[in-house]
């Protein structure tokens, strides 16, 4: 849902129609299995996954370049959402998932150079690539079958993550795969840090070997006697008996004793094995993927910042700074402690009220969408700005054009509408 909002807002700024047809995603939770001698011991949960292995889109404009500039964003936008829905769900800042888009963006944070390459530079900048050689292989083949590769120079860190992220478009329709290494078309939720106890791993392997001398010392200690007491018999038997007794009396006791020890390294050793495998369980057993939680801020702690504005609607940006906007130019968006955020068109000047502004002319036919559909996803919005404005302690207001529209807008709950007939006049 709120993909197809931002394509919807997107659609609009470009002037292009837009639908979307059947796509497809998978959404897994990936399991990291333990092995003990190649076979698996125990296995434990340690992340989220989103693959959208494939969005479609019909998107028609009046001219090819505004088709591609709609696709351009629409595509970047929906790989961003791959990785912030996860912060969203889990009231996490943004940016702790990740998505091709968040790590094209830690790249130009961290100032790595981010390459577009084509069949006219592709010799001359894969050497210069730090990547892997699946990603230095997919990049290859995409450019050589006419695409375009957006790729950062090096391998990235992304918490407990490292990879690549990057983009393989086709230049003519703007259709692109937006990938993470490992070739999902999606996004990922940090893994936590897992390790096992160092303690108990020594201290296993200091048990295993006091019963291993303490199985050994008197076995080797009577057969070394054995064997001692036989070789002196020589000596003794030698001039009265046979040299065949003697040989036997030599080895015999010899024998023993190599099977007696051969038995017990083998029993020392299932132990050592049994008590090992033991700590391994005990170890799974406790919390091996410890993501602790972010410590959530108090309501006063909600943040606000000015963007320019989003809309694309000129006459709409004029009516709102015309309010006028205590922030000429700007949006204002407002975020909870809870990092849910949403972008209101004009601030007051009493510093307290934040609106959203719709300049909708109901004589015109100016509506990319069906009205009903419009205002049905107007409604949607206006509901989650004014339960963020009233959990960070704001008003909220919905400036409208056309008194046809003032009716419609109270029906959503709205109690502070105000009407600038004027707005309609605008250009």
């Amino acid at each position: 849902m709120e993909h197809d909002l931002f394509d919807d807002l997107a659609a609009r700024a470009h002037g292009v129609h837009v639908q979307r047809l059947p796509s497809v995603g998978l959404f897994a939770s990936p399991l990291t299995v333990r092995y003990l001698f190649d076979i698996p011991r125990s296995g434990y949960y340690q992340g989220r996954q989103m693959d959208v292995k494939r969005v479609v889109l019909a998107a028609v404009a009046d001219s090819a370049q505004a088709r591609l500039a709609f696709m351009n964003q629409a595509g970047m936008q929906g790989s961003y959402f791959e990785g912030s829905v996860f912060d969203q769900l889990f009231s996490r800042p943004q940016g702790k998932s990740i998505s091709a888009a968040q790590l094209l963006m830690d790249a130009n944070q961290q100032a790595i150079p981010i390459y577009r390459i084509n069949q006219a530079n592709l010799d001359a900048v894969l050497p210069q690539l730090a990547v892997s050689t699946a990603v230095r292989t997919d990049i290859i083949n995409a450019v050589q079958a006419g695409r375009i590769a957006l790729v950062p120079q090096r391998e990235l860190t992304h918490g407990t993550w490292s990879g690549s992220g990057y983009i393989l478009q086709d230049p003519q329709s703007g259709a692109a795969a937006y990938l993470i290494e490992g070739g999902a078309n999606g996004g990922l939720e940090g893994e936590c840090g897992t390790q096992l106890s160092p303690q108990a791993a020594q201290q296993i392997s200091l048990i295993a070997a006091a019963i291993l001398t303490a199985m050994l010392q008197g076995p080797l200690s009577g057969a070394g006697g054995a064997a001692v007491a036989a070789y002196l018999s020589y000596f003794v038997v030698a001039g009265a008996g046979s040299a065949a007794a003697t040989a036997a009396a030599i080895i015999a006791p010899l024998v023993i004793a190599v099977v007696l020890v051969t038995v017990l390294l083998l029993v020392a050793m299932l132990i050592h094995l049994a008590l090992l495998e033991m700590s391994l369980v005990a170890a799974s057993d406790a919390p091996d993927c410890e993501c602790i939680p972010e410590p959530k801020p108090q309501a006063c702690e909600c943040t606000y910042r000015q963007l320019p504005h989003l809309g694309g609607n000129g006459r709409s940006d004029v009516c709102a700074d015309s309010m006028p906007n205590r922030f000429p130019g700007s949006d204002t968006e407002i975020c909870t402690p809870q990092r849910l955020c949403r972008t209101y068109d004009t601030a007051l000047v009493d510093g307290n009220t934040y609106c959203e502004v719709k300049v909708y002319n109901f004589d015109r036919n100016e509506f990319l969408i069906s009205r009903t559909d419009l205002l049905t996803k107007d409604a949607r919005q206006a509901s989650v700005q004014r339960n963020i404005a009233a959990q960070c302690g704001f008003n909220y207001c919905y400036v409208v054009a056309d008194p046809r529209h003032v009716p419609l807008v109270a029906a959503w709950g709205v109690s502070d509408i105000r009407l600038r007939e004027d707005c309609l006049q605008l250009p």
